[in-house]
């Protein structure tokens, strides 16, 4: 299962008791949302609506988040995918 997450991105020990390692978000997550960064910039969002626009496809604000959300997965996917083939 850790391939698939690529492993915690930030873990730390907790150094007084009870003694633990948190792990805190997992590299998928911080993939994505570095991704995000770069998809949801304000030419891209236009662009999008635009291209609903000519396609007769309405959407809301929820619609094209939803969109730009499932990009950044993608791309963390192809990102940890990425990441494991040069391990081996």
């Amino acid at each position: 299962m850790e391939n698939k997450t690529g492993g915690p991105a930030y873990p730390y020990v907790v150094t007084e008791p009870p003694y633990q390692i948190e792990e805190g978000m997992t590299l998928r997550d911080y993939f994505a949302g570095q991704a995000l960064l770069g998809y949801s910039n304000k030419e891209n969002r236009m662009s999008l609506i635009e291209t609903a626009k000519e396609m007769d496809v309405p959407m809301t604000p929820d619609d094209i988040n939803g969109q730009f959300a499932k990009a950044s997965y993608l791309m963390a996917d192809a990102m940890i995918k990425e990441k494991n083939s040069t391990l081996q």
